[in-house]
């Protein structure tokens, strides 16, 4: 039995030695490994797995571990993980990258990177878009076809989508998007923004109804910053108010925009009336009443009347919107005289010409009917024109002898007037009353006709074309959604001819405030005209201009178109040819509810100086 239990203990002591040398041994193992992944090694191989159409070159340059850097353990993870960032941000995967790495038989670090790239696009669906086109949306994008998808791509193309719907004035976003990575199908669902609702604020006498005839966006179209915008400025070519401020902000779904109109009305109604002497040396009374929004809808209504020494009358009624396109229609009655007052006339009884102080006092009766009509609803700034004049005309021939204005002459009949006229215009001004930008080109023809049962027979053709500029960045803040530049360039051309049977009454006149100032109203007189007018204008507030200016122009051709000059001495000469004629100066102009009043200084090419006044 003792030697059995020597047996034991020395079987026992043999087990503990073999455990402490196990012990011993994966202890030193692991000192060993920890050793060799502790020390600064090469990185020998990056290798990138799940690749497939991306070129691991292309990759190389994003990590800031390279071959033959030389890390411990601890900054080569703390750079990979960085550079898994890296990669991820790229936008071509569709898992984020992950990474490991081991020692090679030489010691070195072999780090293998491993990747799922996106699929490659193989069709694009845009669904939502009502107002922009599917093609211009993806020639914004530069996520293409047969491209592998890149997130990073696609969140820059989704900016340049809602960039496009801003700079067209709309809304618009890209509610959902859905790649299918097995068909590659790329979907993406836009949501564009609608207004669910157009309200007025400030409203006392213009009808509701009125403006939304008048305005272009209705409720249930696209939100769009244009729209309103020329919204605004066909309220403001009303003339019937003192400020138009838009509201937007979302409605109470959250899923619309709701549009708000402040509105503060201006006074629309005008009476007048007075008694005085005429720069004629008339006496002369007078009474006149406008109103411009008649029954709240934009209607005028002009009666006026002169009487004593001079006894006219007008009746003048527009409608405005007539229909829902927007035609207006406009009637004036007339009893109305005229002064025209060329420098030479053939005096009627006896026939002779008198050099000065000559007038024509021009008097026409009858009716004038015009129809305008825009070219649809949404283009309001191209009109057509359609016009019936039916009026007699008679005149008488004055002048004055010893400061007193005396007829030279019998009253004389001209006869009966009946002619159709035909016009376009196209008008991009920003605003009517008081442009600083855009263009105005208008075309008339007039043919008067002895088949209508007239007296006379001739065509008359007038154009006239208006540009405005702003130069310089000054600018002017008139309400929150206009500001108006302080210096712009304004240009008028007018150029007129007529064939036919023309009576004196119906020839061209230039000369006066109106068209070439420097010279008195009506100077010349013809068959033909062209007048241009330039301005430099300056804005000291929004209802004050100072006013640079220079006009040339000339009136000639016809029986009535007199060379002066050779009048004087002696010898009878038509102006057949233009020949220019030049007015420059200086005015100031002051904005009212009546329009501008204008106050020019002028002074034309023969030296001598004029002082106008004139209203619009």
């Amino acid at each position: 039995m003792r030697g059995v239990g020597m047996l034991l203990d020395s079987f026992n002591v043999s087990m503990r030695l073999k455990t402490v040398l196990l012990v011993t041994t994966a202890l030193l193992c692991v000192v060993a490994n920890e050793s060799a992944f502790g020390q600064a090694r090469e990185v020998s191989e990056i290798k990138f797995v799940g690749l497939k159409h991306i070129p691991p070159e292309n990759l190389t340059h994003v990590l800031s571990v390279k071959v033959g850097d030389v890390l411990i353990e601890e900054d080569l993870r703390e750079r990979l993980t960085n550079d898994m960032d890296k990669l991820w941000q790229l936008g071509f995967f569709a898992r984020r990258p992950e990474f490991f790495y081991e020692v090679d038989e030489r010691g070195r670090w072999v780090v293998t990177i491993r990747l799922v790239e996106h699929a490659v696009v193989k069709e694009i669906i845009i669904e939502g878009n009502t107002a922009i086109a599917t093609e211009e949306i993806l020639s914004v994008m530069s996520t293409k076809v047969d491209q592998i998808l890149n997130k990073a791509v696609l969140a820059r193309d989704i900016e340049r989508i809602r960039e496009l719907y801003r700079d067209k004035g709309f809304l618009g976003d890209v509610e959902s998007l859905d790649f299918e990575e097995t068909t590659g199908k790329l979907k993406l669902k836009l949501i564009e923004a609608r207004i669910t609702a157009i309200n007025f604020a400030g409203l006392k006498k213009t009808k509701e109804k009125i403006l939304r005839m008048v305005l272009l966006t209705k409720v249930g179209d696209l939100f769009n910053q244009k729209r309103l915008a020329e919204d605004w400025r066909r309220l403001s070519n009303l003339g019937l108010f003192k400020s138009i401020e838009i509201e937007t902000r979302p409605d109470e779904s959250g899923n619309g925009i709701a549009v708000t109109y402040k509105i503060e009305e201006q006074r629309t109604g005008m009476a007048s009336a007075g008694i005085g002497a005429s720069s004629r040396g008339e006496f002369v009374g007078y009474i006149m009443l406008q109103e411009n929004n008649l029954g709240g809808l934009a209607q005028k209504l002009r009666l006026g009347a002169e009487f004593f020494e001079r006894k006219t009358w007008e009746i003048y009624y527009e409608r405005p919107y007539v229909n829902s396109r927007g035609l207006m229609l406009s009637t004036h009655i007339y009893n109305t005289r005229f002064y025209r007052e060329p420098r030479t006339a053939w005096l009627i009884s006896p026939q002779q010409w008198v050099l000065q102080d000559t007038l024509f006092t021009e008097e026409r009766e009858g009716i004038r009917l015009t129809l305008r009509q825009p070219r649809s609803k949404e283009d309001r700034r191209t009109w057509y024109t359609l016009g019936l004049r039916n009026e007699d005309v008679s005149f008488a021939q004055r002048r004055y002898v010893g400061g007193t204005l005396q007829e030279v002459g019998p009253t004389q009949s001209q006869g009966r007037v009946m002619a159709v006229q035909f016009g376009y215009e196209r008008d991009t001004r920003d605003i009517q009353f008081d442009p600083s930008r855009g263009q105005n080109s208008i075309f008339n023809i007039e043919i008067a006709t002895k088949v209508l049962g007239g007296d006379h027979s001739f065509a008359r053709t007038y154009i006239e074309w208006r540009f405005y500029r702003p130069i310089g960045k000054g600018t002017l803040k008139v309400t929150r959604e206009l500001q108006i530049p302080r210096s712009l360039i304004a240009v008028r051309l007018m150029c007129g001819t007529a064939i036919g049977d023309l009576p004196i009454f119906e020839n061209y006149f230039a000369g006066g405030p109106e068209n070439l100032r420097g010279y008195s109203i009506d100077r010349f007189v013809g068959k033909h005209m062209i007048v241009l007018n330039t301005e430099l204008r300056y804005r000291l507030n929004p209802n004050v201009q100072l006013v640079l200016f220079g006009d040339s122009g000339d009136a000639w051709g016809g029986k009535y178109a007199v060379d002066f000059e050779a009048l004087l001495r002696g010898v009878e000469k038509r102006r057949t040819s233009m020949e220019p004629k030049y007015g420059y100066g200086v005015g100031v102009r002051f904005a009212t509810p009546l329009g501008l009043i204008r106050f020019d200084y002028a002074i034309n090419d023969e030296g001598k100086s004029k002082f106008h006044v004139s209203i619009g």
